[in-house]
Formats: C-alpha cells, structure tokens, sequence
C-alpha cells in the first residue's frame, strides 16, 4: 500500500488531512474518525481515500451498512457499490452535509472492509458486487 491522505470535514474549520501509510493505521483512522464523528452528526461519517494519483474512494461506515464511491483520477468516471438493487427508502450519512442514499447502496461493513482492502492493495474494485454509474 502506498501512501493514503485521509480527506473530511472536521465540522469545525472546514477540510482535514491525514496521510496513513500502512493498512493497519488507515484501519484504526477510519474506526477513531468514525466513531468520533458520527457520534457528532449522529449518522455514519464519510471520508475520502485518496492515493497520490488522485484516485478516490468515499466511504461512510455505519454499525450494519456501509456506502462506498470510487472516482478515478481523472473525475470522469464514478461508480457505486449495489448493494439490494431493489431496496426501497433512504438512509442518512454525513458526506460534508446530511445525504440522503439511496438504501439500494448500502452494502454490509464487512464488504466495504474488504473493498478498502482490495483497492489500497492492488487499486482495483472489488468484484464481490454490482458498481454502477447510475446514482439516481
């Protein structure tokens, strides 16, 4: 795993960083943000992964389900993880402001875990889901 700047709003003074260079600290960081900032905004807390060629992952973990975007370097493409193609209703997450998902997009926090995994080991997206481009 190469180096991983951690991006989130502090809900203070705006935009933070962190780098994390091993999978057990980005792990830990995503855990402690997490439960910190949750806690505050009283629904799952999303952050961006970003690697030094500025691919992206935005992921939110909540207790059961997760949410997590992938936009590659570039920003032409963005893709969603599926998890219940056919779940009704929307769940709140905080991505810099209170967002409504979709509930077809929550996906179990073990998978998200494995996602994580995958994509700062080898920088691919994991093929144990449905991505889509459709967000709407």
């Amino acid at each position: 795993m190469g180096p991983i700047t951690i991006l989130y709003d502090d809900l203070q003074s705006g935009e933070k960083q962190e780098t994390v260079s091993t999978p057990e600290e980005l792990k830990s960081r995503l855990k402690a943000i997490g439960d910190d900032y949750s806690t505050r905004v009283r629904m799952p807390f999303g952050v961006d992964l970003v690697t030094d060629g500025g691919d992206r992952l935005s992921i939110a973990l909540g207790q059961e389900h997760a949410v997590v975007s992938h936009f590659d370097a570039e920003n032409i493409e963005t893709v969603t993880a599926v998890g219940n193609s056919h779940a009704a209703g929307s769940t709140p997450f905080y991505f810099g402001d209170h967002t409504l998902i979709p509930n077809r997009f929550l996906i179990p926090v073990d998978i998200a875990w494995r996602i994580v995994d995958e994509w700062c080991d080898r920088g691919t997206l994991s093929s144990l889901l449905t991505w889509t481009s459709a967000i709407k």
